[in-house]
């Protein structure tokens, strides 16, 4: 599962009850970033259905603070959003998730691609599922405790390999975390740590209870204020996630129409529709910034041998033209595009127009998915 956050409750409630419904559990939960609506629906996601493993991207603690702060500035505090972002293993180890992972992102200047996952056995699952990932490349950092899950890093380049016993599964997992901000933040994070504790150069751990508390106190609450106030960010960036992680889940093997491993079955608000051999691949972009050039570049190097294993593409940032390249469209395989929205929209230009009349003047479909039930899009992928 990938980016279930919402702000519709009665929605996402109505997707809950799916999954719950046809599922015993959800083995790989995944977060492109921890933004507040992403952590409101978490919440409601996780009382009514258990996870296994959380996969989301390594924020560093200065810009997490960054990004509380700002958050806090828009919508006021929010305590679940705080410990979510500062101390996620508490967070969801409270609520039942037994490992969460962060993956690392790439350097500006690490250009590698993503390696292979390894061949051995990995932690099979009751029904005899795998998920292989090169123990070299994953860091503990905490190990699991009562109500707090056990905390890893995963290395840049790493990915995730699907296997089962009684077939071979050409399927894989590969996440792509953009590097952090050049922006320094590191003096912000001084002076928060003398607000709280009473000096820039204690190497003390900023914990959510920490920050909370200082957050209800008028006083304390206004320094931190005019501390973020001096160091913000610009308005572009301040109103855009700092660190979002997209995924390709698909195979790993180059598309070959001659061998077709896999069929499509596109079960939507349109017609039934039986696919032959095509693209089978998946690739979700979170909140990326697509229309930074250098950011771009580097995300499509990274994915460059899968990009035309892809049949869906779910856009970045609900469909913003803000954040959307043509290139997106051209250099890929997909048949659908995927805009997450509400309808009406709650910010003006998401599920944009513009990207519509793009898309399907090549061909493609633009799908819209909303809080509405008739614009569920299913996609049901069979080996043969």
């Amino acid at each position: 599962m990938y980016d279930c956050g919402a702000t519709q409750n009665d929605a996402l409630q109505q997707s809950i009850d799916w999954y719950v419904n046809n599922y015993e559990k959800i083995d790989l939960l995944v977060l492109s970033h921890l933004d507040n609506d992403h952590v409101q629906g978490l919440d409601q996601l996780l009382t009514h259905i258990s996870v296994d493993t959380v996969l989301i991207p390594y924020i560093d603690q200065q810009v997490n603070l960054a990004d509380i702060f700002r958050i806090e500035a828009e919508t006021g505090t929010n305590l679940n959003h705080i410990e979510a972002c500062l101390e996620p293993d508490v967070w969801f180890g409270k609520r039942g998730v037994g490992r969460v992972i962060r993956a690392r992102g790439n350097s500006d200047d690490d250009m590698r691609a993503p390696e292979e996952p390894p061949r051995d056995a990995g932690e099979r699952d009751e029904l005899g599922f795998s998920l292989k990932v090169d123990k070299n490349k994953l860091k503990q950092v905490r190990k699991q405790k009562s109500a707090q899950a056990e905390l890893s890093d995963l290395a840049p380049g790493s990915c995730l390999g699907i296997s089962h016993p009684s077939s071979s599964i050409d399927w894989v997992l590969i996440p792509y975390v953009s590097s952090e901000p050049s922006v320094k933040l590191a003096d912000f994070q001084r002076e928060v740590r003398a607000i709280l504790f009473g000096s820039k150069t204690t190497k003390r751990r900023i914990r959510s209870e920490d920050l909370a508390t200082s957050l209800k106190d008028r006083r304390q609450r206004m320094r931190l204020k005019r501390a973020y106030g001096r160091f913000k960010p610009s308005r572009a960036r301040s109103t855009h996630n700092h660190v979002s992680m997209s995924l390709y889940s698909g195979p790993m093997s180059p598309f070959n129409p001659a061998t077709p491993k896999f069929q499509t079955f596109l079960l939507t608000h349109w017609p039934h529709s039986n696919l032959d051999a095509c693209p089978v691949g998946w690739l979700a972009t979170g909140d990326a910034p697509f229309r930074n050039e250098a950011y771009r570049t580097k995300w499509m190097h990274y994915y460059h041998r899968y990009l035309q294993n892809i049949s869906t593409l779910v856009l970045s940032h609900h469909g913003s033209r803000l954040d959307f390249h043509r290139d997106l469209v051209c250099a890929t395989s997909a048949y659908n595009f995927v805009a997450n929205a509400s309808d009406p929209p709650q910010y003006r230009g998401h599920a944009s127009d513009e990207i519509h009349d793009y898309v399907e003047s090549h061909g493609a479909n633009f799908i819209h998915v909303s809080q509405y039930p008739e614009s569920e899009f299913l996609e049901i992928i069979q080996k043969l």
